[in-house]
């Protein structure tokens, strides 16, 4: 199988690249020179008169800062700031239906790809290949520009996140549906294997299946249903026979982490998810359930596993702004002020993941964090954020038993788990 991904991607690359140059190109000169800039949501583009070319700037810049309100004499999470995203990318439509995507993170001082795509687009078909996001969970596919809070929620650890692979979206008008097949993530393999000779002969590259589909029973103006489904099938990456789940306490300033989950001897992951929207006017209920079950190699002599987890969320605009919904991707989009003073939203979320399932000797903690949340919008481009997070750990929760060297006594996890709290700003502007 993992052979046959990579044959279906380099056909695919042939095949598309093929088709552009073949495809007639009747589009008019002066169409094609005399074009317009525009601004009108807040995004620079740049087109041809016709809109067979279309280039869009998108830039963003988050800056965060927190204060934790930890036991120091126990662990000292650290308070403080930092860049959390600087982030720069071209989104490029060409002879009308040709699209592609670069887009880079220069945060930390160091360059991540994040999406480097090409794809075709025609009516309600598309079709996409490279690097991007597979098309698992509401939240993981919504952008970070219009996510509600701070920090997505603890199961985020669940998605297949951005990974180098193909794909296929169709839409209607209240649906959607994704899928795709990939291998990796750019430049990510387990450098360490590579000395060792018998892991070189698992060098072929892991693959994952993923798909998603969304539909509005209701959907009609400012108020929407929504509900969709997603499932994904992955084995380990290349070198490896390990899978992981880390999941951050809804905050990064601190790069502590207390729910890590690494296991060996696995064959493959599968997970599935649940979604949920309540939308009707300035108020929104969101809410997504996960599971990833977990299969061992046949000769392991080590049982299978499932952990869980989820979240569920309630939004309102204090000054009666809506969420615009597009069917076509399943998401919510980004907020436009009524007013030039701007908008005003309030917030609460309670998340919660178990990483733990006893029967299968597999303890690596649960955390359950309940937040409060008051975001103010400039303008389409401007907005703070203010999240207060109350952090609920067990005793498992122990970064994969590395708690120890980074307590302060090394005494281990308190009875009951290392509990506290945050207050975090993020100052965001996307352009």
């Amino acid at each position: 199988m993992k052979k046959l991904f990579n044959l279906v991607m380099v056909i695919t690359v042939i095949s598309l690249l093929s088709f552009g140059f073949t495809t007639n190109l009747k589009a008019e000169e002066d169409d094609n020179t005399n074009g317009k800039v525009d601004t009108t949501d807040g995004i620079l583009t740049l087109q041809s008169a016709n809109g067979d070319f279309k280039y869009k700037m998108d830039a963003r810049l988050y800056l965060d800062a927190a204060i934790y309100n930890e036991d120091e004499a126990v662990l000292d999470l650290h308070s403080g700031s930092e860049i959390r995203r600087m982030r720069f990318a071209i989104k490029a439509t060409l002879w009308k239906n040709f699209i592609a995507e670069i887009d880079f993170d220069f945060a930390g001082n160091e360059v991540d790809i994040k999406d480097a795509y090409l794809g075709y687009r025609v009516e309600s078909t598309m079709f996409k290949v490279g690097n991007f996001r597979s098309p698992f969970s509401l939240e993981e596919v919504t952008t970070s520009r219009y996510i509600s809070f701070i920090e997505r929620g603890l199961p985020n650890a669940f998605p297949t996140g951005r990974l180098l692979g193909l794909a296929g979206y169709k839409w209607g008008r209240n649906w959607q549906i994704a899928g795709g097949i990939f291998g990796q993530e750019p430049g990510d393999t387990d450098d360490e294997a590579l000395d060792d000779e018998e892991e070189l002969e698992k060098a072929d590259e892991g693959y994952a299946i993923v798909g998603r589909f969304t539909i509005a029973p209701l959907y009609k103006g400012n108020n929407v249903i929504h509900v969709g489904g997603s499932y994904a099938y992955k084995t380990t990456d290349a070198y490896t026979e390990k899978m992981k789940f880390k999941a951050y306490d809804e905050s990064k300033i601190s790069h502590l982490r207390f729910l890590y989950l690494k296991e060996k001897n696995v064959d493959h992951t599968s997970m599935f998810g649940l979604e949920a929207v309540l939308h009707f006017g300035p108020f929104h209920v969101q809410a997504e359930y996960m599971k990833a079950g977990v299969t061992r190699l046949a000769d392991s002599g080590k049982p299978n596993f499932s952990v869980s987890g989820g979240y569920v969320f309630a939004s309102y605009f204090l000054t009666g702004e809506s969420m615009p919904y597009y069917a076509d991707q399943g998401e919510f989009g980004r907020i436009f002020p009524k007013s030039k003073k701007g908008a005003v939203e309030l917030l609460a979320r309670y998340s919660w993941i178990n990483l733990n399932d006893f029967e299968a000797d597999i303890d690596a903690g649960e955390g359950k964090n309940f937040t409060l949340g008051l975001s103010y919008y400039l303008n389409p481009n401007y907005k703070i954020m203010f999240n207060y997070t109350n952090v609920d750990h067990d005793e498992y929760a122990d970064f994969d038993g590395d708690y120890d060297k980074y307590s302060v006594d090394g005494a281990g996890v308190p009875a009951g788990g290392f509990d506290y709290s945050v207050f975090q700003v993020r100052l965001l502007v996307a352009f």
